[in-house]
């Protein structure tokens, strides 16, 4: 079977998976788990289903942001009630203790820009929210409404690019699975650049 045949197959399985009643509660808990205790990136999910239904990307643009601000809370009250236990030797898996020090520095300057500019960086958005709740940096209101704030801005800007252009990508799918490397590579690239020039 070529390429073609390949992602004609690979289409239809998530045309079926996106019509599942469980795919937007899998989103939900991917998105969730990004916000609170690992860089599980909803980024994949989010795509494959809005490339699979264009029409409903920004349902599920509004699913990822519920879950993620969701994940913010929980790792919110990680960094504040068990940094020693859990959090410190989560960010140490991780390897940013270093840029720790940054992020305090950049909340105590400006708290919204940095959890706007969280959801574009290489920098897990677990740690920007365990951070914000380590020796209470931030408030838990402030954390919700900011990182409310950066992942609409961030999730609903794909959803609108996906829901322009998600039925090209499907058609470009059909006649090759290169898209999709392709889009994830640049998604990474772009974050890894950001959080580059952020901290």
């Amino acid at each position: 079977m070529g390429m073609a045949g390949l992602g004609a197959r690979l289409n239809a399985w998530l045309e079926q998976f996106a019509t599942r009643p469980y795919a937007s509660g899998i989103l939900f808990i991917v998105a969730f788990i990004e916000g609170s205790i690992a860089p599980l990136p909803p980024d994949i999910p989010f795509v494959a289903l809005s490339v699979a239904r264009p029409r409903r990307s920004f349902f599920y643009g509004t699913i990822c942001i519920a879950g993620s601000v969701a994940g913010a809370v929980a790792g919110y009250f990680i960094g504040y009630l068990l940094y020693e236990s859990l959090g410190q030797p989560l960010i140490s898996f991780y390897r940013v203790e270093e840029q720790i020090g940054t992020l305090l520095t950049h909340y105590r300057e400006n708290a919204w820009l940095t959890l706007i500019l969280a959801g574009f960086t290489s920098i897990p958005f677990c740690v920007f929210t365990m951070a914000a709740g380590l020796r209470e940096t931030l408030d838990v209101g402030t954390l919700v409404l900011a990182a409310l704030a950066g992942r609409a801005i961030r999730f609903y800007l794909l959803s609108g690019i996906l829901f322009m252009f998600g039925g090209t990508a499907r058609r470009a799918l059909e006649r090759s699975l290169v898209i999709v490397p392709v889009i994830m590579l640049v998604l990474l690239v772009l974050g890894y650049v950001v959080g580059t020039l952020f901290l």
